[in-house]
C-alpha cells in the first residue's frame, strides 16, 4: 500500500505531538508510532516535570546560565537561548489550553527545585507529569483534521536526489512525502538497566545515519542516579530527582551519607556506582520528605512494594535514562539531509552539551518540535520518487538481545575504559549487522574517541582529580 502526505512525523511523544500541533490544519500529516503514546516511548514516563522560567524570581537568562553550567559549557548558547526564551510561551499555551499542573492553595502554579537549578522552576503534576502532558497533547492531536495515525515502526527512510522522499513502515506500507520529522526518541532502552521502554532502541538515529545524515555526541549518555533497584525484565521504576529536591537523601545500609544529593546527575550516578562496585547497597531515604504520599504517589507505591532495606529506605542504582547525542540539526530541527528534520531526544540541537540539566528534555520537545514543524510547513518542496532501499533488521531473539544489552552496558555504562570499549567493538565484529549493532558501534566508537572525561561521559582510564565519593 502506498499513500501520499505533505509531512510524516515519526514518533508520538512530546516532541512529535508538539510538532503535530504546530502544523497547518489543511495539510495531510501522517504520525507513525509503534503503539499508543501512553504506553510506548519515554515521554509518558517522565516524573519530575518541565523546567521553565515562569516564576517571579526567575528569568530565561538565569535558566540559560544553569543550563550552560550543567552542560560543562559545551552546549550551544544559541540553542540554549532559544530553549529558555521560547519555553515560557510553549508552556503557557499548554496551561491556557487546559493542562493541569500542581498548584498552591492560593491557586498559583507550584515550582519544584531539582539538582543544578538555581531556582525552583519545574512545573509538575505530582510525579507523573509525563503522563499528564502526553494525555493532554494526545487529546489535542485528535482534533487535527488532516492527521492520520499509523501504529507501525519505520524501517527505512526513502531518499531521492539527495533528499527525503518517504518512509517504509514495518507492515510494508510506503508513505511518500517531501518532509519527514523524526521524533522517535533516544536509545537508553538498549541498556540492561534502564528507566525507558525496552522498545526505545535508537532506530531513528540509525535510520538517519543510513540515509546520510550527520550524527554527533553519542558518547554522552545520562544515567539517572536513583532508579529503584528491583528485579524486573522491564524498565526500572524511576524515583524522581524531585524527591531529593524535597529532602530525600542517599545512604548506605549503616545510615552513612556519602554524596551531596543535589550535585549534577552524572556526579551522583558515579558516586553511587562507586559504592556499588565496593559491594555496598545504596538506599534513597525518603523519610525527610513531607507529605510523601500526596506529593509523590508513585514513590509511595514503590515504597509499599519494597521488600528490602528499612522503612522509608528504597534500594537504588544508576540506570540509563536519557541519551544526549543524536542526529545533528540546526535551530529549526533541519538535519544535513534535505527534507529531514529531527527533534526531541533523537536530535542533537545542542541544548545539553555534555550533560542535560534536569527536566529540560520535555521543554526541548515542546520548543523544538514546534520549531521543526513550523519550518517544515513553511518550506514544503515538490516530492520526487525515491530510490528503493533494503531495511536493516532488528534483533528479535530475546537471548541475543539480552546478551547485547549486558555487553553494551558493560562497555558504555556509567564508567568507561578504552579496554572495555575496544573489547565490545571487537565482539560486534562477530555479530550480525542489525540496528542495535550499528547503534552500539557508533556509541562505543564515540566514547573511545573522546579521551577526556566530561559531563555524562567518564573514562576511568584517563580521568584525574575529583574522587567519585566526595560528599557535599
Amino acid at each position: 500500500m502506498t499513500k501520499f502526505f505533505d509531512l510524516v512525523i515519526v514518533g508520538a511523544g512530546v516532541a512529535g505531538l508538539s510538532a503535530l500541533m504546530a502544523t497547518e490544519r489543511h495539510l495531510r500529516v501522517a504520525v507513525v508510532n509503534p503503539g499508543s503514546p501512553l504506553e510506548t516511548g519515554s515521554s509518558w514516563r517522565a516524573q519530575g516535570g518541565v523546567a521553565v522560567a515562569l516564576g517571579r524570581d526567575d528569568s530565561p537568562q538565569l535558566h540559560a546560565t544553569d543550563t550552560m553550567k550543567a552542560s560543562r559549557q559545551m552546549a550551544d548558547l544559541r540553542a540554549v537561548e532559544v530553549l529558555t526564551q521560547e519555553g515560557p510561551e510553549r508552556v503557557v499555551e499548554l496551561l491556557t489550553g487546559g493542562l493541569v499542573v500542581d498548584k498552591a492553595e492560593d491557586g498559583k502554579t507550584l515550582f519544584g527545585l531539582e539538582a543544578a537549578h538555581s531556582r525552583a522552576r519545574v512545573i509538575h503534576r505530582k510525579d507523573h507529569t509525563g503522563t499528564a502532558l502526553i494525555g493532554h497533547l494526545w487529546k489535542m492531536a485528535g482534533r487535527h483534521d488532516g492527521a492520520e495515525f499509523f501504529q507501525q515502526r519505520v524501517t527505512s527512510l526513502l531518499t531521492s536526489d539527495g533528499g527525503i522522499g518517504g518512509v517504509l513502515l514495518s507492515d510494508g506500507t510506503v508513505l511518500h512525502t517531501p518532509r519527514v520529522i523524526l521524533a522517535s526518541g533516544g536509545f537508553a532502552g538498549l541498556y540492561e538497566a534502564t528507566t525507558t521502554g525496552r522498545e526505545v532502541r535508537g532506530d531513528g538515529i540509525v535510520l538517519a545515519a543510513a540515509a546520510g545524515a550527520r550524527i554527533r555526541d553519542l558518547e554522552f549518555v545520562q544515567f539517572h542516579p536513583t532508579a529503584h533497584d528491583v528485579d524486573t525484565d522491564g524498565p526500572l521504576p524511576l524515583l524522581t530527582e524531585a524527591l531529593r529536591g524535597a529532602g530525600a537523601v542517599l545512604r548506605l545500609e549503616d545510615g552513612r551519607r556519602f554524596v551531596d544529593e543535589l550535585l549534577p546527575r552524572d556526579e551522583v550516578a558515579r558516586a553511587i556506582a562507586a559504592q556499588r562496585a565496593e559491594g555496598f547497597t545504596v538506599y534513597l531515604d525518603v523519610n525527610p520528605v513531607e507529605e510523601l504520599a500526596r506529593r509523590f504517589p508513585g514513590a509511595a507505591v514503590q515504597l509499599g512494594k519494597s521488600e528490602r532495606g528499612f522503612q522509608g529506605f528504597l534500594p537504588v542504582r544508576p540506570a540509563a535514562h536519557y541519551t544526549i547525542g543524536g542526529i545533528y540539526t540546526d535551530l529549526n530541527g533541519l538535519t544535513t539531509l534535505p527534507g529531514l528534520y529531527a527533534c526531541g531526544e533523537v536530535a542533537s540541537v545542542g541544548v545539553h552539551g555534555a550533560n542535560r540539566l534536569a527536566s529540560n528534555s520535555l521543554l526541548e520537545g515542546l520548543v523544538f518540535g514546534h520549531r521543526a514543524a513550523s519550518h517544515a510547513c513553511a518550506t514544503l518542496r515538490v516530492w520526487k520518487r525515491p530510490n528503493s532501499v533494503t531495511p536493516l533488521a532488528r534483533l528479535e531473539d530475546p537471548n541475543q538481545l539480552a546478551l547485547f544489552r549486558r555487553k553494551f552496558e558493560e562497555a558504555t555504562g556509567v564508567v568507561r575504559t578504552a579496554m572495555g570499549l575496544s573489547r565490545f567493538l571487537s565482539w560486534l565484529d562477530t555479530q550480525p549487522q542489525t540496528t542495535e549493532s550499528v547503534l552500539g558501534r557508533c556509541v562505543a566508537q564515540a566514547a573511545l574517541d573522546r579521551v577526556e572525561s566530561v559531563g555524562a561521559h567518564y573514562r576511568a582510564d584517563t580521568a584525574t582529580g575529583k574522587t567519585l565519593n566526595a560528599a557535599g
